[in-house]
């Protein structure tokens, strides 16, 4: 080995609270890998083999990013998470306030993004309430990228459960 590069048997690393570029915040990344190897010049970070990535966001973290990515017209928002939906409830102010009710899944999308996809909208208001609430999910989408994120990843499974989103995945890290 080179005084100019490093090898690593094992890397895991836990991260919290990681804020992607759109505004979401991942509340927890864990990455695991065999076979680390970086080189100082050029830099290059290469693994053996491809690492696990895992992912948890939070309720309270997507009623955030909802409420920082709202349009005029959506605000209030609350998230329940579980049984593979969630379940959204904001106040819909038009020319009076109503509560609003939505139910989504999450969808991968070529192993690289994620999407939140409308299933039903729950208010009175007929199709301008339902027209609102997807604007604000195509304004959204996707919520993750995993090219925002400094490592390669490959998005395998998504749950939603107990109050949490939990992503697995892949990682093989660029080379930089």
């Amino acid at each position: 080995m080179s005084s100019k590069t490093v090898n690593v048997g094992h890397v895991a690393a836990r991260l919290l609270s990681v804020e992607l570029p759109m505004g979401l915040t991942l509340d927890e990344v864990m990455i695991e890998g065999e076979g680390l190897h970086v080189e100082k010049e050029p830099f290059l970070i290469q693994l053996k083999e491809p690492g696990s990535l895992e992912v948890r966001v939070s309720e309270a973290s997507l009623a955030a990013f909802l409420s920082h990515k709202s349009p005029a017209g959506l605000s209030n928002f609350r998230v329940t998470l579980g049984d593979g939906l969630i379940n959204v409830q904001a106040t819909a102010t038009m020319l009076i306030s109503i509560n609003v009710g939505a139910v989504c899944t999450l969808r991968i999308d070529g192993g690289t993004r994620l999407f939140v996809e409308l299933q039903r909208v729950d208010a009175i208001g007929g199709p301008g309430i339902h027209n609102l609430v997807q604007k604000q999910l195509d304004a959204i989408n996707p919520v993750v990228d995993v090219s925002d994120l400094p490592i390669g990843a490959t998005l395998l499974k998504v749950e939603v459960a107990n109050s949490w989103v939990h992503l697995s995945g892949t990682i093989s890290p660029r080379a930089q």
